[in-house]
């Protein structure tokens, strides 16, 4: 069984099960570059990642995963089916009419650099990552001290509206 599809606890399937519920209203978005359903980018291919973007997958939406080394992906990307490929940070964010990200949160910081202008444009962002000070070191000890939403806001660039008023976290870190 591959890596990414092997203990997945409860939460993993709430989130996932929360992302297939709200998989109709992407049709409800006016997208210029999709007649149909939207595609989407996945900043992150881990663990929630694989399985969130494996779903949509199955559920016919095209979905390009991340990853800073894509030809990892391979394994990946042939379970989740013909509608998805792998690409790097930035081909995700281009590919997606929409956006997914799910990294550690010591990887917000680089993550708005690389790609922050681009998924600004974007007309939904999901977050759902979790902070971790475990994890994440000062990155997520000061996303759980400001908030999530907050931290995220506070990353974007300059005039740029990349979080702000299009994420929220849920206690699932499924973003409302």
């Amino acid at each position: 069984m591959p890596r990414f599809a092997t203990n997945i606890s409860r939460r993993h399937l709430l989130a996932v099960a929360s992302a297939l519920s709200t998989a109709p209203i992407f049709s409800k978005f006016s997208l210029a570059a999709s007649a149909s359903k939207p595609k989407i980018g996945i900043i992150g291919a881990g663990r929630m990642g694989g399985a969130l973007g494996t779903a949509f997958a199955k559920a016919g939406y095209q979905v390009m995963f991340s990853s800073r080394k894509p030809e990892e992906l391979k394994e990946l990307v042939a379970s989740a089916g013909p509608n998805a490929k792998a690409g790097t940070v930035e081909q995700a964010a281009a590919f997606g009419d929409i956006a997914l990200t799910v990294v550690p949160y010591s990887a917000m910081p680089e993550i708005a650099k690389q790609v922050g202008p681009v998924l600004a444009k974007k007309p939904l962002l999901f977050d759902v990552s979790n902070p971790s000070p475990q994890r994440d070191g000062a990155e997520g000890e000061k996303a759980l001290q400001e908030g999530p939403a907050e931290y995220l806001a506070r990353l974007q660039p300059p005039d740029d509206d990349l979080f702000a008023g299009k994420i929220g976290q849920s206690d699932l870190g499924f973003s409302a």
